[in-house]
């Protein structure tokens, strides 16, 4: 996920389906270590999607962390991907049905 990217899956939509959604974040560049941790200057990856679910949450990205003690990367994008689709397909389909 990036702002700077220009390709269209580099960035998640408002009126993306939630199948579209659970590829982006699937594909999302990460790190193989094993924990999720907040550090934007060794993994900035991480540290981007973790500020997506924090933003989601409406918590501290800095305690997010504490969300996925215990988890692999893939159960975090999993969890990511549940939240996203929960929050911002409603907004698409709205969206979509004012069109």
């Amino acid at each position: 996920m990036s702002k700077s990217d220009k390709q269209i899956r580099s960035c998640i939509n408002l009126v993306d389906d939630p199948e579209t959604i659970r590829l982006k974040i699937k594909r999302a560049k990460t790190d193989s270590h094993g924990q999720i941790t907040y550090d934007p200057e060794e993994r900035p990856e991480v540290a981007n999607l973790l500020r997506i679910y924090s933003a989601l949450e409406g918590i501290p990205v800095q305690s997010s962390p504490e969300l996925f003690e215990g988890d692999n990367m893939f159960s975090f994008k999993e969890k990511l991907t549940n939240k996203l689709i929960d929050k911002v397909c409603p907004i698409g389909e709205r969206a979509l049905d004012l069109c």
